[in-house]
C-alpha cells in the first residue's frame, strides 16, 4: 500500500489534535490555569501558544486559515505566562481556547490534504533554517504540539488525574 505524504501528515495532525483533546477533556476552566512549577506555563497558555504559532507558521502558506478570536489573541504574550492569570485573561475559558486550537488545526489538516507532492517540497516561509521545506514545517506542528501536551501531562499528575497512556 502506498500512502501520499500529505495524508500521512494530515493523519499525524489529527492524532495530535486527539491527544490534546483527550489530555484536557477532564480539566475545568480553573484547572487549565494550574502551573506545575513557578516557571512553567499552564495549559491555557500552552494551548493558546500552539494556536498562535500554528496560525503564524501555517498561515504564511495557507490563505484559508481562520482568524484567532481577537479577544484571545489580545491576551497572548509569547514566552510569558501571566504570573497571576485568571479566567478573565482567557475570554470564554477552556472552551474558547480549545475551540480556537481545533479550528486552526482543522484548517491546517484540510489544507495539508489538498497539497501535492510538489507543493510539499516548496521552501518554507517560516523557520526556514530549521524547517527548510513546507513538509518539514507541517511536521513541526505535530512535534510542537506533542512537546507542549507533555507539559500538560505534568499538570495532570499535579492534579492527581488518571494516567491516560
Amino acid at each position: 500500500m502506498s500512502v501520499a505524504a500529505s495524508e500521512v501528515l494530515a493523519s499525524l495532525l489529527e492524532n495530535s489534535l486527539g491527544t490534546v483533546k483527550a489530555t484536557l477533556a477532564d480539566f475545568t476552566d480553573e484547572q487549565m490555569l494550574t502551573r506545575p512549577s513557578p516557571k512553567s506555563h499552564h495549559p491555557m497558555w500552552v494551548i493558546l501558544h500552539l494556536t498562535m504559532a500554528e496560525h503564524r507558521f501555517i498561515g504564511a502558506h495557507n490563505p484559508n486559515m481562520p482568524p484567532v478570536p481577537a479577544d484571545l489573541a489580545a491576551h497572548y504574550h509569547k514566552g510569558k505566562t501571566l504570573e497571576n492569570a485568571t479566567l478573565a485573561d482567557y475570554p470564554g475559558g477552556k472552551k474558547a481556547v480549545l475551540g480556537a486550537f481545533e479550528a486552526t488545526r482543522k484548517a491546517t489538516i484540510a489544507w495539508v490534504r489538498s497539497l501535492t507532492p510538489e507543493q510539499l517540497e516548496q521552501p518554507s516561509k517560516e523557520l526556514a533554517q530549521m524547517f527548510p521545506k513546507l513538509h518539514n514545517l507541517i511536521g513541526m506542528q505535530v512535534l510542537h504540539t506533542m512537546m507542549h501536551i507533555g507539559q500538560c501531562q505534568v499538570v495532570r499528575r499535579v492534579l492527581d488525574k488518571p494516567v491516560l497512556m
